[in-house]
């Protein structure tokens, strides 16, 4: 919530957050929420050595957010950009782009079609563009506070 304190001529404004659904327990725990409202997010699977091996991720934008995914195709390391609205309605996928998916689906080592569905999902949530502006003010302000500012 946005609070706004005003005393005299001089007005002090702040975001404020709660977590309610338990007591602050650990840095892993503060990190995870934090995570929750970064820009850059991503699902990636890495080999014994830590090399990336396959995945996906995106840094949000206020509009035209692009996924990039990553994975070993016919022709060697692929690296491919799709925009969000391409998962909208998963019958209007091109097969082209689902054989990628099933693709790096299968070196993520996820059930089959769950990368699909997990791209659906975040492409409802990801062309919602109110809930990406208030996201990225989240982040913006967590940032902001981070670094000392007010």
């Amino acid at each position: 919530w946005h609070e706004r304190e005003t005393r005299g001529d001089k007005v002090k404004e702040r975001l404020s957050l709660v977590y309610v659904a338990r007591a602050y327990l650990s840095a892993v725990q503060v990190t995870e929420k934090r995570n929750l409202v970064w820009d850059m997010k991503s699902l990636l699977a890495r080999n014994p050595k830590g090399h990336l091996t396959a995945g996906i991720y995106f840094i949000s934008k206020q509009k035209d957010t692009q996924l990039t995914m990553i994975f070993d195709g016919h022709n060697g390391k692929q690296r491919k950009k799709f925009k969000f609205e391409t998962f909208l309605e998963v019958q209007k996928i091109p097969e082209e782009v689902v054989d990628d998916v099933e693709e790096c689906n299968d070196q993520l080592r996820l059930r089959d079609g769950e990368l699909l569905s997990v791209l659906k999902k975040l492409a409802t949530i990801m062309t919602d563009e109110e809930f990406v502006a208030e996201m990225l003010e989240i982040n913006d302000r967590v940032v902001q506070l981070s670094a000392g500012e007010k």
